[in-house]
């Protein structure tokens, strides 16, 4: 038995219109949200510089103040660092949802147009368009949930990771340990 829509091209004018729309929103967002990450990463990557800088700077003086200012740029790695996923977190997985929404239209104008307007042959063509745009819609949502998480979209090393020697990288970590140890002892 043949189900029969009266209205179809008014429904899936509909349907993409509110896709089309969706979609447009999750782009908007995700510009600005990549702006912002691109910011915070950005000053990570300046302040670990500085802090590979002070390294060389440590072992020469004994000066209170230059342990002092490279505690308090570890402090501000730290605290940057933990505090960029969780502004955008929400926002993100809101686009991530959105996108999902999007697909669950798309397959359900797929599941309900094949008895109703197309051959078999045309209702192949248009699988293969909804598969494809599905499977660019998952990469694009598999790249949101990337860039909600700072180790996998920059690369640059957690607070724990500066602070392990067995990690090899640009910083003494056994000097900033000691460093951050006299700091507070002396404090």
């Amino acid at each position: 038995m043949k189900m029969k829509l009266l209205n179809f091209s008014n429904l899936l004018t509909i349907a993409f219109g509110i896709t089309s729309s969706i979609a447009t929103i999750v782009g908007l967002v995700t510009i600005f949200i990549s702006i912002n990450r691109q910011h915070n990463i950005q000053k990570l990557r300046e302040i670990l510089w500085e802090m590979e800088k002070f390294q060389r700077t440590l072992r020469r003086y004994d000066d209170i103040d230059k342990e002092t200012e490279f505690c308090s740029l570890f402090n501000i790695y730290r605290n940057l660092y933990n505090s960029t996923a969780s502004a955008n977190d929400s926002i993100i997985k809101l686009a991530i949802f959105s996108l999902f929404v999007v697909i669950i239209i798309w397959e359900s104008i797929l599941l309900l147009s094949y008895p109703l307007t197309f051959s078999k042959y045309e209702y192949g063509f248009v699988v293969t368009f909804i598969t494809v745009g599905v499977a660019i819609l998952i990469g694009f949502m598999m790249l949101l949930d990337k860039l909600n998480n700072i180790k996998k979209s920059s690369n640059l090393p957690s607070q724990f990771e500066v602070l392990n020697a067995n990690n090899i990288n640009e910083i003494n970590t056994l000097l900033i340990a000691g460093q951050l140890l006299k700091v507070k002892i002396m404090k």
